[in-house]
């Protein structure tokens, strides 16, 4: 019996396989390779581990502040849908930080904290589990 790696494993290779995609080209990648995987956990994990989705704080991986160099941070949000391989050179280092009441943000290093958007509109994908 051979064990299925985790869904984060899944999710990169997928999108290293495609080399920048949308999450309905993933999600067949992964379904193909390795069978039933939960679809609302591929999402998840996709938003989790875009390094620029303030929606990410949300995810236990996501809840102390650190630099975006963990094994969970290998996709950058490009557009609704759509995601590519995250490159510090390409798209800047960015990092998790806390504001001095402790809730977390995402951030630019070297930039001012981004703007958090309106309701709805990072808060990821219908039916992912805000944590």
């Amino acid at each position: 019996m051979t064990t299925k790696p985790y869904v984060w494993q899944m999710v990169k290779e997928a999108a290293e396989y495609a080399s920048g995609t949308t999450y309905s080209q993933i999600k067949p990648h992964i379904f193909q390779k390795y069978g039933q995987v939960n679809e609302n956990t591929i999402n998840c994990t996709i938003l989790s581990s875009c390094v620029n989705k303030q929606s990410r704080v949300n995810w236990p991986e996501n809840q102390k502040p650190r630099s975006a160099t963990s094994q969970y941070d290998f996709l950058y949000h490009i557009g609704r849908g759509q995601v590519e391989l995250y490159d510090p050179q390409k798209h800047g280092v960015w990092e998790i930080q806390a504001h001095a009441d402790g809730k977390l943000y995402v951030s630019k290093v070297g930039e001012a904290q981004q703007p958090v958007p309106p309701s709805g509109e990072d808060v990821g994908a219908p039916d992912c589990p805000q944590q």
